[in-house]
């Protein structure tokens, strides 16, 4: 076979796999029973969350606050945030070791100047315990 060939076999590969939904399936994920409420906001005052919204400016601190029901005990909380693009960015692990209602914090920021990559809808995807928890979308403007 010609050169030729492979190279359109592999440009085909190539567009069939850039054209996939590369968000994750969470069907198969197990399940937090517990019960969490999150809010994402721009501020903090005395541990609480100001300013709750779901839309940020490039540059903007945009806070993910976990308010956790009911913990007893040692456990780890993780967040992911998926870009636009539906890559992993910036996971962040928080440990408790905790009696009743506990707060989480988890933040990003997009420092580069005009990251035209960060521009678009994030998914913040929350674990406990490596299960998950809740799922938050934000806007990056």
């Amino acid at each position: 076979m010609k050169p030729d060939f492979y190279c359109l076999i592999l440009i085909q590969f190539l567009l069939i796999c850039s054209c996939t939904d590369q968000t994750a399936d969470l069907s198969n994920l197990k399940r937090y029973t517990g019960e969490v409420t999150l809010t994402t906001c721009t501020k903090i005052t005395n541990g609480a969350p100001q300013d709750p919204r779901q839309s940020f400016d490039v540059g903007e601190m945009a806070y993910t606050h976990a308010l956790w029901k009911d913990v007893q005990g040692r456990h780890q909380t993780t967040a992911i945030f998926l870009d636009p693009r539906g890559n992993q960015r910036y996971p962040t692990e928080v440990s408790l070791n905790a009696a009743g209602q506990v707060s989480t914090w988890y933040w990003l920021k997009i420092a580069e100047v005009e990251p035209e990559w960060a521009r678009g809808k994030w998914e913040i995807r929350v674990f406990f315990d490596g299960k998950l928890a809740g799922t938050k979308e934000i806007i990056i403007k």
